[in-house]
């Protein structure tokens, strides 16, 4: 049962300098994962064609599925990220005419005329598909390369999500095979990470596939620990009976080295 693997790569100065947070990318990661997709990277890069062209090599060197971009496609200076992806992938710009007729459509709503700057939206890769942008005005993009599928999408949150919504996940669901992703979470006291670690080391031979990621939510001397088990496949009740023989047997494990189970919520 192979996983399908996806990196996101969050394009922005703002980004980088703490004035806007990446909720693009833990939105996205939320999404994906529902239906069974693993995030195995998240980069944020700078409004520089070198900086994205560098980001998307490196991340198609580690051959996902799936590579999503945010930001960058608006009609400024700096919007930058299809001039960085053609460089990264050696394919010439184009005046792609569905994103043209995007555009113009929008413009002429408002009552705006097109301008050198309005034009450049729809230059696209050529061979990209456009992404209708309902909410704004810039086209994303979407380009088959190598066995990888990479997405562009608005930096601004709305449009973002509108439009992964309705084009973007539609078409990972055509392309990808339906997982489910299922969790539980255990809230452990009396026991401080440190501890903990040897004891999820000796559990783990007999996880059965079952990932567990620990987070301290307390402080010594009266450590709390919150654990997540996780797993991702496409049977749902052999997924659910894995995940409910590795939640027994490592709160024996914890019970056993004198740990208290504060809640096993389902």
């Amino acid at each position: 049962m192979s996983t399908i693997i996806a990196e996101i790569i969050s394009i922005g100065r703002e980004l980088l300098i703490g004035r806007t947070q990446n909720t693009n990318a833990v939105w996205i990661s939320s999404q994906l994962l529902s239906v069974g997709i693993e995030i195995s990277r998240i980069s944020i890069v700078g409004d520089k064609v070198y900086d994205i062209s560098r980001a998307v090599l490196e991340s198609l060197a580690r051959r996902p599925s799936i590579i999503i971009t945010t930001g960058g496609l608006g009609p400024t200076y700096d919007d930058l990220t299809v001039e960085g992806i053609a460089s990264a992938l050696k394919i010439p710009k184009t005046m792609n005419p569905k994103a043209l007729e995007q555009v113009k459509s929008k413009y002429q709503s408002m009552g705006l005329e097109m301008t050198p700057s309005r034009y450049k939206m729809a230059m696209l890769l050529e061979g990209a598909e456009p992404l209708m942008n309902t909410l704004g005005t810039a086209p994303g993009m979407m380009i088959e390369y190598g066995g990888t599928t990479i997405f562009s999408l608005p930096g601004v949150p709305s449009e973002m999500m509108e439009m992964f919504s309705s084009q973007v996940m539609p078409r990972i669901m055509e392309k990808v095979p339906r997982k489910r992703f299922l969790e539980r979470v255990i809230v452990i006291e009396g026991i401080p990470e440190s501890s903990l670690a040897p004891l999820i080391e000796e559990w783990m031979p007999s996880s059965g596939g079952v990932y567990l990621k620990s987070h301290p939510a307390g402080k010594e001397p009266s450590p709390t620990l919150e654990v997540h088990l996780s797993i991702i496949g496409d049977n749902f009740e052999e997924m659910k009976s894995l995940l409910s023989r590795a939640e027994e047997s490592f709160i024996r494990y914890v019970l056993k080295a004198g740990g208290k189970i504060k809640e096993a919520p389902r």
